[in-house]
């Protein structure tokens, strides 16, 4: 508490066997306050800025330094130029030194504005040699993901983005009892506010953690990202999601994502422990039903086939009538007004649902893994199918297919199938038929199809016996889209330094074989970290980390504007949840208090916003209106 006390006037503070500043060859205490006295009045900070900090301002950049410290509350107007930045930068400095133990939080509608006082204090900072030997070694910036902090001696200034990065009500999570949506998860309300969970955690980064509320926002304007592989995220345009640049996974926001960037897809393994239970057969029914079954009609259930082996796996369901054909012999029915009803009732079923709005219903998708597994095997002995041709080269390429009419079906099952690893790429095309619907496709291609016979597979027997006949004529099963992107020139510098020390008898790691290739694959990369693991150089370390297996690196196509409801949940031990498979970041920043409290860009922020997070203080700048706040 006295490492910093040469900064304060109070006299009996002062421990001058442990000063580290200029002032310490002062003979007497009285000629050391006399000093800090003078640098601390406002009239003389021309002196202060120039010996301490570096700093000669301009007249009426002292003026306003002099109203910013004497009045609550000024309002300085300025055009472009008019140096507003800097002087908040230099204010907020001068508050930090000269009035020791401060709190103060810079806040702004976008983080960039924030950021670019912190760049200004950053640079008087390192042109202050003055200020930093005064400070002493734990002074000085710090820059993190969601705060970037200033420290000056027990002072601290930090910059965070103010307000709510949320996403769109049908972005799809994982939760401990269940899959489901941020819209849908919990109580649905209309009222922009929170509501207070209970019992919940969310599956982000690894783990389930424990969300305490639930924020709606409002309808935002909002940026949509689509990758290559074509999945989907929107959020407001300070929500940030995880993406890989410059070989170091970083938070990015919307509005600072390019069609360049690669988002991070979380394919790890792993199950949520919802409770739902029903047979195996019934959920492969369900399942079954979804893609080529009908319940519109009442007193009915009625099932399209082509031959007759789904049918009998159909009937060892526990529905007590057998399936029987109908008159079209293309069709089978179950009839009963009872059972029909009964049915819809056990898995939650709207009773006039189309194709075009079918879905998996909440009874499922909280269900245990096994029983996802055997309805997924229904959805794709009835809508999907298996593709195996020859290539250009001689060898075999297998593809898995699901179509559908129903775009949330087709979401839901490719958000389910990275739950068991599955990357798959959604396609859609309109039929020539402009009457008809729309289609909607997942293709699954590669070492994905591997996990898909090993993990879920088709209970069809021509179905099931193509795809194994097609993996046992495939010599090598990898994708040439599952790759770590821009390393490959980098691994080719490593090998070039390396490989004589590392030798190997194998020569698909040496400088000569890596410059062949654009993109690194993971085999190759593993083959690579084997020989290379141990040679000490950082981007070796850097590979590593990026290598992880659990992530897929996808490119961004496309960033369009719109706009929607917008919901947030926190999760205080990590700020992180999966949303449709995108590392998203729980963006609610709660609890700074501060002494000082700067809003830039003030106008861009809602009033609700401000009220909520600057309760009892608010010091405004770049103020365009008068606002009633009625703090």
């Amino acid at each position: 508490d006295i490492e910093y006390s040469h900064l304060n006037l109070n006299l009996s503070e002062i421990d001058f066997k442990s000063l580290r500043n200029p002032f310490k060859d002062y003979r007497s205490v009285e000629d050391y306050l006399i000093v800090m006295k003078a640098i601390r009045r406002p009239e003389n900070f021309a002196y202060t800025c120039k010996w301490i900090f570096n700093v000669e301002p301009a007249t009426f950049q002292l003026i306003w330094l002099q109203m910013l410290w004497k009045y609550p509350f000024p309002m300085l107007i300025a055009s472009r130029g008019g140096s507003k930045t800097f002087l908040i930068a230099l204010y907020y400095l001068l508050r930090a030194l000269i009035n020791q133990k401060c709190k103060i939080v810079i806040a702004s509608a976008s983080f960039r504005q924030a950021k670019f006082i912190f760049e200004y204090m950053e640079n008087i900072w390192y042109n202050a040699p003055v200020l930093r030997d005064l400070c002493g070694e734990n002074s000085g910036p710090k820059r993190g993901t969601d705060v970037w902090e200033f420290r000056i001696g027990d002072s601290s200034i930090k910059c965070i983005p103010l307000g709510d990065g949320c996403a769109s009500p049908y972005t799809a999570i994982t939760y401990n009892k269940g899959f489901s949506t941020l819209g849908d998860v919990f109580v649905e309300t209309e009222i922009e506010g929170q509501i207070k969970l209970s019992d919940i955690s969310l599956w982000g980064n690894g783990s389930f953690n424990k969300s305490n509320k639930k924020i709606f926002n409002g309808d935002k304007p909002t940026k949509k990202i689509k990758t290559n592989k074509g999945y989907e995220f929107e959020g407001t345009l300070n929500h940030r999601i995880k993406i890989l640049r410059n070989n170091q996974i970083i938070w990015s926001r919307l509005d600072e994502l390019t069609v360049s960037d690669y988002v991070l897809i979380d394919r790890s393994e792993r199950w949520h422990s919802g409770t739902f239970q029903s047979t195996e057969e019934d959920a492969y029914f369900l399942g079954a039903m979804i893609g080529d079954g009908n319940w519109t009609d009442l007193y009915r259930l009625r099932f399209a086939a082509e031959t007759s082996e789904i049918i009998n796996y159909l009937n060892l369901s526990t529905i007590d009538k057998k399936w029987n054909p109908s008159n079209d012999s293309q069709h089978y029915d179950i009839l009963g007004k009872n059972i029909h009803d009964n049915w819809i009732n056990q898995w939650g079923l709207d009773d006039l649902c189309y194709t075009i709005d079918k879905c998996l219903p909440k009874s499922i998708l909280s269900a245990p893994k096994i029983l996802m597994t055997q309805c997924l095997r229904g959805l794709f002995d009835t809508d999907g199918g298996v593709q195996v041709k020859e290539d250009k080269r001689g060898g075999f390429v297998i593809a898995i297919s699901f179509w559908n009419t129903s775009e949330k079906l087709v979401d839901q099952i490719r958000y389910i199938l990275l739950h068991y690893g599955i990357i798959s790429a959604k396609e859609s095309r309109q039929r020539d038929n402009k009457n008809w619907n729309k289609e909607y496709s997942l293709i699954i291609s590669g070492p994905n199809v591997n996990l898909f016979a090993k993990k879920i597979g088709f209970r069809l027997k021509r179905k099931q016996n193509k795809l194994l006949e097609g993996l046992s004529q495939k010599e090598r099963i990898f994708s040439i889209d599952d790759h770590i992107p821009n390393v490959i020139d980098k691994m080719a510098i490593v090998a070039k330094k390396y490989q004589r020390k590392f030798f190997h008898p194998h020569n698909t790691t040496n400088y000569s074989h890596l410059v062949r290739f654009k993109e690194a694959s993971r085999p190759l990369i593993t083959r690579f970290l084997e020989r290379y693991g141990k040679c000490g150089d950082s981007f070796v370390d850097e590979l590593k980390i990026i290598f992880n297996p659990d992530i897929y690196y996808d490119k961004i196509e496309s960033i369009t504007d719109s706009q929607c409801d917008t919901f947030d949940i926190e999760v205080p031990n990590i700020n992180e949840y999966c949303g449709n498979g995108f590392y998203s970041h729980n963006s609610k920043i709660r609890g700074l208090r501060a002494h000082y409290v700067d809003i830039e860009e003030f106008d861009c922020l809602d009033a609700n916003t401000l009220v909520e997070t600057n309760k009892g203080l608010m010091r405004i700048s770049n103020c365009w209106e008068n606002r009633d706040f009625s703090l």
